[in-house]
């Protein structure tokens, strides 16, 4: 049984294309999916913490900022780096469906 239906969205994006707001549109869209049509109730992002233009997207896509995960994952050159988390939980930032 899956009792805490939780997505994490990821993405990246082509550096002549930064900047359009592409991927906040497809955030916000998969979004509405997962909440919507998969039933989730909680939806994550995760990211580098020090990836700026990442944390804007979290933001501007209604997530909130839960945390950083101190050295989680290493950088390609191997070396340690932190992990910014941020959220959509049903019920706080994403409204409670109705009971059908």
């Amino acid at each position: 049984m899956w009792d805490v239906r939780r997505f994490e969205i990821g993405y990246w994006c082509r550096s002549s294309s930064v900047g359009q707001g592409f991927v906040t549109e497809a955030v916000l869209a998969l979004t509405r999916v997962a909440f919507d049509q998969l039933g989730a109730r909680r939806v994550e992002l995760r990211m580098d913490g020090n990836n700026e233009r990442s944390r804007r997207v979290a933001e501007r896509a209604g997530f909130t900022f839960e945390g950083v995960l101190r050295g989680d994952s290493l950088t390609p050159q191997g070396e340690m780096r932190d992990t910014r988390v941020y959220a959509r939980v049903l019920g706080i930032e994403e409204a409670a469906r109705l009971a059908a």
